[in-house]
């Protein structure tokens, strides 16, 4: 192989490997923020179990895994915003728990905390942007 064809595949598996780890950790901090949620709001106590393990957890799974399969096989450029608003959002959920319950020594809050801050700072690295743009090109590609 050539350096520009082992450059490109070093690319390709960095962006690959970007956008699976901000996957991995969307979901995760996804989980851990719906319990807090749960702690500080009580649907489970209010609306019953039901509505926090399959309403809530659901929709933090498919909040995450939406977007990218979208842009995976679609190459919607636009939903990778909705993954940003997403760590934003349970970056906030896990800031409020942790101020509320003054819980910042607490392992499982800082676990919930850095988790979507650090998907937040993938999202913004080239790794990531060139994910988002090859699958776009790709499906431009497809549709000529």
């Amino acid at each position: 192989m050539n350096k520009h064809q082992n450059e490109v595949i070093v690319l390709g598996i960095r962006s690959i490997t970007t956008a699976l780890f901000i996957v991995m950790t969307l979901i995760a901090g996804g989980g851990l923020n719906s319990f807090f949620l749960d702690q500080m709001i009580d649907i489970s106590g209010r609306y019953g179990s039901f509505y926090f393990w399959i309403v809530m957890i659901g929709i933090a799974t498919l909040l995450t895994w939406f977007p990218f399969t979208m842009i995976a096989i679609r190459g919607s450029k636009s939903l990778s915003k909705v993954n940003t608003c997403n760590a934003l959002l349970q970056i906030s959920i896990a800031l409020c728990y942790c101020i509320i319950n003054t819980a910042f020594n607490e392992p499982l809050a800082l676990i919930a905390l850095t988790l979507p801050s650090v998907a937040f700072i993938l999202l913004k690295t080239n790794a990531y942007l060139n994910f988002v743009e090859f699958y776009y090109e790709l499906q431009k590609a497809r549709r000529l």
